[in-house]
């Protein structure tokens, strides 16, 4: 997501535009979520929509590392120190300094007791921000591409597919299972848990992106539906046994996650077929999707404060408009600031 490789592939674009409205949909209804279970009450029909629209939304952060994966592991750069230590990381962790700043200083003004120099403290192991995790996520992705490139380039097929059966193994199912079941936390010499699973993402993207054969858009279009509809009867029984919302399955190392993932990947490159390239507007929207990512809570807690008195089946959709609608238009003005465009969104800091 923090790429701008030349490389225009139609439906990434798309993909990217998805998950992107994907992230401000899932932030949007954490709120309404804990609201509405909180305290053991009544899960009433404004919860269940929310939980649906959550649950349908969580391919969001996977398929980004996706798309990292299919457009830099074939790349021969991919190998570079250099690219990697002067291109890539700092085009991630500059933007992770300035939003981790700014989101200080925004708590600061508007969170009583809040502790700005323990969060500065704690910035190495604690983001500033729930959703900035995604960058310290990314930074760890991009310390290990040039091991998944020389996987990609040198490895036989079957050995790229053993790699990524060992991930699934480990890092979701017997993860998810462990979590599930306390007994079968496997020792931690043992755990082949690979970063948490998202390195596989990565890798997982590769290979979708490149497998000859693909399912059907309907199969794809099915497998999705179904595993949306698990992950909302899950996250229900979960809430109604906790009295508290439970997002256990929500978590994007879940197998009915990383299958709803895959799933939709499959399901926009089927599509991409009989239409290769995005439109402009697509294309330029996706462009923002960084940008998005970043400013998009600070907007989802403006709004959110703004809407409260409205019902939740009112407050939500216009909460998730107006987040759009601003996120998108601050990252557009980001964006042709120079310096700041590379400070904000790790663009090259001058305007092309």
């Amino acid at each position: 997501m923090a790429s701008s490789s030349p490389t225009r592939v139609g439906y990434f674009e798309r993909l990217r535009l998805l998950a992107m409205l994907g992230v401000i949909l899932i932030h949007g209804s954490a709120l309404y979520l804990e609201e509405l279970a909180a305290g053991g009450q009544a899960l009433g029909a404004a919860w269940h929509l929310v939980n649906l629209l959550d649950s349908f939304s969580r391919f969001s952060v996977p398929v980004f590392l996706m798309i990292t994966g299919a457009l830099l592991l074939p790349r021969e750069d991919s190998l570079s120190l250099s690219v990697i230590g002067r291109r890539r990381i700092p085009r991630v962790a500059v933007p992770l300094l300035f939003w981790s700043a700014v989101y200080i200083l925004l708590q600061t003004a508007m969170v009583k007791d809040y502790r700005p120099l323990e969060a500065v403290k704690n910035l190495l192991s604690t983001p500033a921000e729930d959703h900035l995790w995604y960058l310290y996520a990314l930074i760890a992705v991009y310390l290990l591409l040039p091991l998944l490139r020389l996987l990609v380039k040198h490895a036989p097929r079957r050995i790229i597919l053993y790699t990524l059966l060992l991930w699934a193994v480990f890092s979701s199912l017997w993860r998810a299972a462990a979590g599930l079941l306390p007994a079968l936390r496997l020792p931690s010499y043992a755990n082949l848990d690979i970063l948490g699973g998202y390195a596989g993402y990565v890798l997982l993207g590769h290979v979708l992106h490149t497998a000859k054969k693909t399912p059907s858009a309907a199969v794809s279009g099915g497998v999705f539906a179904v595993c949306g509809l698990f992950t909302a009867a899950a996250t229900w029984g979960m809430t109604l046994r906790a009295g508290e919302l439970n997002g256990v399955f929500y978590q994007y190392f879940m197998p009915n996650v990383a299958v709803m993932s895959a799933a939709v990947f499959l399901l926009l490159r089927r599509l991409g077929e009989k239409r290769q390239e995005a439109g402009p507007a697509v294309t330029a929207l996706s462009s923002l999707s960084f940008g998005v990512y970043l400013i998009h809570e600070a907007f989802i807690r403006l709004f959110h404060l703004a809407f409260s008195s409205l019902p939740p089946l009112a407050a939500l959709p216009l909460t998730i408009l107006t987040t759009a609608a601003a996120s998108l238009l601050c990252a557009l003005v980001l964006i042709r600031l120079p310096v700041v465009r590379f400070l904000a969104m790790g663009e090259s800091a001058r305007q092309k």
